[in-house]
């Protein structure tokens, strides 16, 4: 759990320093700090409803997660989302022919495949798995398991 924590601080702390720097631009300031605040919040519920658990010396079931995934969840939406209109608002002004509308659907198409791909490929974990278990060959999660700690 500490490798989790370590992961979304790398993560989160070069997008807030862009953030920040962002503010300081007349022309993205407002965009930039209601993202800020919304991520700054999301951030603080994420820290309020997993901490606690992450400190338990007991067995964690998914329940005990839930509430701080639904945080990430919509903390990654939003750093998402920035992250795309900025970087379509970049290659916009460097092309005279494409509008920041369609650079924007040139860049969410890939994300967009690669979370209903992730789906397809992990929805038996949360469906119910059938037959063996990931161990054995002929399972169907046997080439999902992509880390030796992972239990299913």
């Amino acid at each position: 759990n500490l490798n989790t924590y370590m992961c979304v601080h790398a993560c989160v702390r070069p997008c807030v320093r862009v953030l920040y720097d962002c503010m300081h631009s007349s022309s993205y300031s407002e965009d930039c700090s209601r993202t800020l605040v919304a991520m700054s919040w999301l951030f603080v519920g994420w820290l309020l409803h997993y901490v606690p658990f992450y400190m338990m010396a007991r067995v964690l079931y998914f329940h005990h997660y839930l509430p701080a995934y639904l945080f990430n969840t919509m903390l990654s939406g939003i750093l998402l989302g920035f992250i795309l209109r900025h970087t379509a608002r970049i290659l916009s002004s460097y092309t005279t022919y494409l509008r920041e509308r369609e650079v924007l659907g040139f860049l969410l198409a890939p994300v967009a495949a690669v979370i209903v791909l992730s789906f397809i490929l992990f929805s038996p974990l949360s469906y119910g798995m059938t037959g063996e278990t990931s161990e054995h060959p002929s399972s169907q999660m046997y080439g999902l398991k992509w880390l030796s700690s992972w239990e299913f």
